[in-house]
Parts: structure tokens; sequence; C-alpha cells
């Protein structure tokens, strides 16, 4: 069709051939087509690796320096080539971003600059409200950047003159926040900010909003597990996942459950190996490299399971050996970093509790990357949560309790209900006692009041090490070596 248009649509065609490719999981034939349109429209990212890396240090360093200044300018006198290539930027920044981070920040970045210099409202507004859930240059992410960012945006979009563009602009500005609050680990904040997010998507048509409301259920499902409460993630097992491969998107039918973590639905169920195939079916649909996010994703998602079995002798190899080819951190964003480094973590204390003692060198640089990092809340006490692991392997009992205390109160401060029962059933059993046993029994009842079938099985998911718990009850194939 497009070598028969014209003009702009001589763009617009192929963009929406390659969009559609990508939803239906042709990952590489769309992103081939998505390098099409940018060239078409002018936009040429560099190479994969240093080259892109560098050219995006360049990009982020150019946004500090010039900050979000933003004069609208009246449609009339706005380029209609630079209004393009913001909408490209755009569109396929949001196509790439959920697989590629460096190339998709990097399409977000200088659509963003080009168009806070053209004083585009529309493309402002989106853009500003993307940059809710990027990492600045500078410091961390944090709730004060979210809220001061997404203010911006919502004052840009309040002079988008068109009223379906500037009710869109709104819809995903709310989804941009829930997606920025849930990244840094405001888990209350992101689930309370969904039901206005959703209203005004509802109030929106088009094929974009087809695809953009099952993604704000995710991060809303996401939200509410971090917190404990699991229907929202039955909910969208049951009936979203149909819903969304009825609509032709793979992209969500494979992303949902692997980045969306819903395999801890089957866990809580006590049912592992439902949990394994969901993992590996949903990653077997995915064609593209082995740094993707998906395929990352599936490998911390399969070392959940195995250590909910209780496969502790084999899960540091099988860790290892499942990592995706050519991983870099670098290439991560910051929430999957800290999933990296704490899966990591985990499978090597718990080989270590089984007697393998090569395995604690890994535990602690995880537990101390863990402490280091101050992106996500999260990942400080995680940290101390590996490490009371190996204190306590040390005979340093006291110490443990202390870390464990200390990680307790800080999950159950940011409402993260299963990391704060699994830290108080691991404290109380070493305390024992009256004291000891009820804050155990009162993790159990947490957790149980949630739906987990197993409460103690379910805990060795989250804090693995503290008991030898591996049986040789038949061999588990690890998971597969993805990409190599």
């Amino acid at each position: 069709a497009a070598e028969r248009c014209g003009g702009v649509e001589a763009i617009t065609c192929p963009q929406r051939a390659a969009e559609q490719l990508i939803w239906a999981g042709r990952v590489g034939e769309g992103e081939d087509a998505l390098r099409a349109v940018l060239a078409a429209a002018g936009i040429a990212p560099p190479a994969a690796g240093p080259p892109l890396l560098r050219s995006l240090a360049w990009l982020r360093a150019r946004l500090w320096v010039r900050g979000f200044r933003f004069k609208p300018r009246p449609a009339g006198l706005a380029s209609a080539d630079a209004r393009l290539r913001v909408d490209i930027c755009r569109w396929a920044a949001g196509q790439v971003r959920m697989f590629d981070v460096p190339l998709g920040t990097w399409l977000h970045t200088r659509g963003l600059l080009l168009a806070l210099a053209e004083g585009d409202p529309a493309g402002a507004a989106l853009g500003l409200g993307r940059e809710a859930f990027i990492r600045p240059v500078l410091g961390r992410s944090t709730p004060r950047r979210i809220g001061r960012v997404v203010g911006l945006a919502r004052a840009a979009a309040a002079g988008i003159t068109d009223p379906a563009d500037r009710a869109f602009a709104g819809g995903m500005i709310g989804l941009y926040e829930m997606i920025g609050r849930s990244l840094v680990g405001d888990f209350r904040a992101a689930a309370a900010a969904y039901p206005a997010a959703d209203e005004a998507l509802r109030a929106c048509s088009g094929p974009r909003v087809a695809y953009e409301r099952p993604v704000l259920r995710v991060f809303d499902a996401l939200s509410r597990l971090m917190l404990g409460d699991l229907s929202p993630t039955r909910a969208l097992c049951a009936d979203g996942l149909s819903g969304m491969a009825g609509r032709g998107n793979l992209h969500a039918v494979v992303s949902f459950p692997l980045l969306g973590r819903a395999h801890t639905v089957d866990l809580a169920d006590g049912r592992p190996e439902a949990a394994r195939e969901r993992v590996r079916s949903a990653i077997a649909q995915w064609g593209g490299k082995p740094t993707h996010l998906q395929h990352v994703w599936a490998w911390l998602d399969e070392i959940d399971v195995w250590l909910y079995e209780g496969r502790a002798a084999g899960v540091w190899a099988a860790c290892r050996a499942g990592e995706p080819a050519g991983l870099r951190l670098v290439l991560l964003d910051n929430v999957t970093v800290v999933y990296v480094h704490w899966t990591r973590g985990r499978a090597a204390v718990a080989a270590a509790a089984a007697g393998d003692t090569r395995a604690l060198a890994d535990a602690t640089r995880a537990a101390r990357a863990l402490e280091r990092n101050y992106g996500p809340f999260l990942a400080p006490p995680l940290g101390w949560l590996l490490r009371a692991t190996t204190t306590r392997m040390r005979g340093e009992t006291a110490a443990a309790v202390g870390l464990l205390a200390r990680a307790e109160e800080e999950f159950t401060k940011q409402g993260l209900a299963f990391h704060a029962a699994a830290a108080g059933f691991r404290r109380g059993r070493i305390e024992g006692g009256a004291e000891g046993d009820a804050r155990a029994a009162a993790a159990l009842a947490t957790l149980r009041a949630a739906g987990v079938q197993n409460p103690e099985r379910f805990i060795d998911v989250f804090a693995p090490g503290f008991r030898e718990n591996s049986e040789p009850n038949g061999r588990i194939a690890p998971p597969r070596s993805l990409g190599r």
C-alpha cells in the first residue's frame, strides 16, 4: 500500500504495518519495518551497542541542560515536518521500549527535545508524560520528580486545541504516571492512580486505545500483586489474555505473563508446574533477541519456580545456565536490574544453604548491589534480606535478626505484603519463643488470607536459604539457555 501512496501516507502506511507486525509477535520483521519508517522521516538511530549508548547519554545530557522549558506555538506556525518527526519518535518509542530499553529511550528523548523546541503542545505533553518513567541523568527517579513532570505534561496538554487529542493525551499521561510510580516502587500511589487513568482512556477511541488499556490493566495488576492482592492478576489470567489474543495483540499476550509476574498466582495456588508452563509457553511465542526484556523476565520468573519447589541444590547452576546470552545490565531499566541482582542472590543463598559454599560470593555481590541501588525503593531491603541469610550462615544470629527486622519494617512501610511476611516469618523462626512464634504465625496468616495455599513454600521464593530445603525427588530440566 505504501508504494501506491504519496506524501505523509507513504510513511503512515508502513508505520501501521510495523505496528501490526510487532503486536502480532513478528518482532524482527516489525523492527525492520520500524527502522524503514524512521529512515523515511529522516530519523537515524545509531547502531545498537556502544554507539547507541553514547548517543543516548548525549541526548539525555542535552535534555538535562535544556530543562523542560516549553512555549506553545500556534499550529499554523509549527513545522509540519518537525511535528511528523515528533509523532514518529513518540510512536516508535512506545513500540520498542517494552523490549529494547536503550533504543526506546533514545527515540523518546529525541522526540521530546524536538517537541519542546518546536512548541508542539501534543508532542510535549506526551513526551513529558513518558518522562515520568525514564531515569534522569543525575540522581534517581522519585515520586516528587514524577509529580513534577506529570504536572508539566498536564499543563502542556491543556494547550491542545483538538478535544479528542487532548482527551487522549490526558489518558496517556495517567498511564505514564502509573508506570512511573510502579517503577520507583510506589505501588500504593500507582494503584490509586488507576481509576482516573482508566476512566480517561475509556473516554477515548481508536486502535491505540485498544492497545493502551491492556497495558494499564497490567500495571494495575502488578501494583496490586506487589501489595499482596492477587485478584486483578487472576482476572487478567482468566479473561484478559483471551481478549488480547482476540485483538491480535500477541505482544501483550507474551509480555503480561512475564513482566507482570503472572506466575505468582500459580505459585500461590500451589501449582509450580502450571507456573513453569505459563512462563515457557509465553516466551516460546516471542521471536525477539535474547536481550529483550521478555527473555530476561522469562529467566527471572522460572527461577522463582525452582525456589518454590525447594530445588536448592540445582537452582544456582540453573540460574547461571538460563541467563540470556549477551545480557548487560546497562541495557536494562532499573527495576529489571534490581530483579536480576535479587534473583542471582536468591539462587546463590539457596545453593549455599544446600552446602555449595562457592555460591556465597555471588550472594554477597548481589546483596551489595541492591543495598547501593537507590532507584526502586524495594532494592535496599531486598539486599538486607539476602545479607541476613549470609550473616546467619556465618553464625551471627543477632545481626541476621536485625537485618530481617529492618527489611520487614521497610517492606511494611511500602505495603509489600508478601515481602514483609517472608521477612517476618524468617525473623520469627530465628527468634523463637512466644514472641517469635507469634510473629511467624502472623506472617503465615497474612499469606493464607491473601489466598496462598502453601505459605512456607511461597516464602521460599522471597527468602530462601534459611533452611536446607533441597528435595531430590526427581529431575527438572533447567530453564532453557535463552538465545544460546
